[in-house]
């Protein structure tokens, strides 16, 4: 996982969301990545799997606008960044008691999740702070909804 390199050839076919074998070929380099962030990070299994494809569907919803810039942007920074935010999500799902003690405060965030789970071992720039930005799913839409190609792929409403 320490050497997977962002292919932007893949990134580019990924903007059809129709592709389901570019999908496929994504979902099979990355998964693995998120899922050990999501354990690292004190998730359980069944938490890390829901965090993994909460994190792929995010990333479905993004790519039709997403543009890849290498050398400015890292993709995989951006995709760790998402999946922080993913984690999150599962944590404040858990009821108080359960949670990681960092999370039990009254106001907490991503930050709080340790970064060494991710930074060096799977090759993150320092410095960098990635965002999650773009367009958000609709119904009915191609960016969201009952009807959306990655339903197939996800096995889930996306």
């Amino acid at each position: 996982m320490n050497n997977l390199k962002t292919r932007a050839s893949l990134l580019a076919r990924l903007k059809d969301l129709d592709d389901q074998r570019s999908w496929t070929d994504f979902y099979d380099t990355y998964w693995k990545l998120i899922h050990a962030v999501a354990t690292k990070s004190g998730l359980t299994e069944a938490e890390a799997d829901d965090a993994v494809q909460e994190t792929m569907i995010a990333v479905a919803k993004k790519m039709p606008g997403f543009e890849y810039k290498p050398g400015k942007d890292s993709f995989k920074g951006w995709l760790l960044q998402l999946t922080r935010w993913k984690i999150t999500d599962q944590f404040r799902k858990r009821p108080p008691a359960r949670r990681p003690a960092y999370a039990r405060r009254k106001r907490w965030s991503v930050c709080r999740i340790p970064r060494d789970s991710c930074s060096k071992r799977y090759g993150r720039r320092s410095g960098r702070s990635p965002r999650e930005g773009g367009v958000r799913g609709r119904k009915g839409s191609s960016e969201g909804g009952r009807g959306h190609p990655l339903t197939r792929i996800f096995h889930t409403p996306v």
